[in-house]
């Protein structure tokens, strides 16, 4: 599973916000955080504009207007943000159905059951526990998680 680069990105503005003048309190334009981190100014006005309607961030409008964070850094996490741009992160389809027993994904319906839906639950749960363990205030203070070849438990 790969996530796509409006996750990083996604992650880069707002840990930009955090770092900011006033903690993510005082608004910084589109412009100023696309030249700051180097993302394309077009692409990143979509990808604020989807976390603002998640309701991590808020728009401020006028000559000194731009975006600011809707919540501490403290309160927003890394698992919130790809969610939002990204939807539900899961590897496989019948995680994401609820398995055959729904009925919910046709493709799963020729088998009384998915043997592997367990290890895939699993590979979801670890994604989404790591991802929520970590805040905005982590990223900003570089304290997420150490970069090893260890599994995260």
């Amino acid at each position: 599973m790969k996530l796509s680069v409006k996750s990083q990105y996604a992650l880069e503005s707002l840990t930009a916000l955090a770092l900011s003048t006033g903690g993510g309190r005082i608004p910084v334009s589109v412009r100023d955080i696309a030249r700051e981190r180097g993302i394309p100014e077009r692409f990143l006005s979509q990808i604020l504009s989807t976390l603002r309607q998640a309701g991590l961030l808020s728009s401020i409008r006028g000559a000194q207007g731009g975006y600011v964070l809707a919540k501490s850094p403290d309160d927003i996490r890394a698992g919130d943000v790809v969610r939002a741009v990204e939807g539900r992160l899961v590897p496989v389809d019948c995680v994401e159905s609820g398995g055959p027993a729904t009925g919910i994904s046709p493709r799963w319906s020729r088998t009384a059951c998915c043997e592997t839906r367990g290890l895939w639950q699993s590979v979801a749960d670890r994604i989404n526990g790591t991802l929520d363990s970590v805040t905005l205030a982590d990223l900003a203070r570089c304290t997420s998680l150490p970069i090893t070849g260890e599994v995260v438990s």
